[in-house]
């Protein structure tokens, strides 16, 4: 009969019999790579973090810088209002106007032909004088044909501008100092009612006026040519 020997173990004995026992210079080894991927894993979880707290604080400031943008951009300037449309003025108003005009080239004529000694000056003044006269006395009787009182229209500008044309005449130093102002206002003056003439043609009513403003024009454009040719007979002296 065979005979099964047991091995005896004090109590005292640290290592289970059913356990295999291991070299400890292996179990040591095992050890440092346990610890090493441990400590892998570590620095892995701590970049992940890392990571995700810079993306969040990179987030965070840009929508905050957003945000200031917004809030601190200068608000954009609003685009200026339109001037208001000038008023549509009725024949009565245009015929009124006109009127006023010539009254303003007579006086301002006057004054010069009293004052200057340059004969060209002189004798442009007395055809203001005599022409203006004419035109303002047609106008009066074309507005008695049609059966209409001429009227300025509201905030009539040609009673100021004709105060100021009279202050800047008397106001010049010399008698060719106030040649020079008054030819000046001539060209002005006569370039710019050409101009008011021929729009005025498209914006009366009356065909009569319509025709009276037509007639006009060339009477206009003589003047202010004369204008010219007298100013530049002054600038060569």
């Amino acid at each position: 009969m065979e005979t099964i020997a047991f091995t005896s173990h004090s109590k005292f004995d640290d290592h289970p019999a059913w356990v295999p026992r291991v070299p400890r210079k292996r179990a040591l080894t095992e050890l440092i790579v346990v610890l090493m991927m441990m400590w892998a894993v570590f620095l892995l979880v701590g970049c992940t973090k890392k990571t995700e707290t810079s993306y969040t604080d990179s987030s965070t400031a840009a929508h905050t810088d957003t945000n200031y943008s917004a809030t601190n951009a200068p608000a954009s300037t609003p685009p200026p209002a339109a001037a208001p449309a000038p008023a549509t003025m009725t024949d009565a108003n245009v015929v009124a106007m006109l009127s006023e005009a010539d009254s303003s080239e007579i006086a301002s004529a006057k004054l010069v032909l009293a004052k200057s000694k340059n004969a060209d000056v002189k004798s442009f003044a007395k055809m203001m004088i005599a022409e203006h006269n004419k035109m303002k006395a047609d106008k009066a009787t074309l507005a008695k044909k049609m059966n209409m009182t001429p009227a300025p229209p509201a905030n009539d500008p040609m009673p100021a501008a004709m105060t100021q044309s009279m202050s800047d005449l008397n106001s010049a130093s010399t008698p060719q100092a106030m040649d020079s102002v008054y030819i000046s206002q001539a060209v002005a003056d006569h370039e710019k009612d050409l101009q008011e003439v021929r729009d005025l043609q498209i914006t009366v009513q009356a065909p009569e006026l319509k025709e009276a403003l037509k007639k006009a024009e060339p009477v206009i454009q003589k003047h202010l040519d004369h204008a010219k040719m007298v100013q530049e007979k002054l600038s060569k002296k």
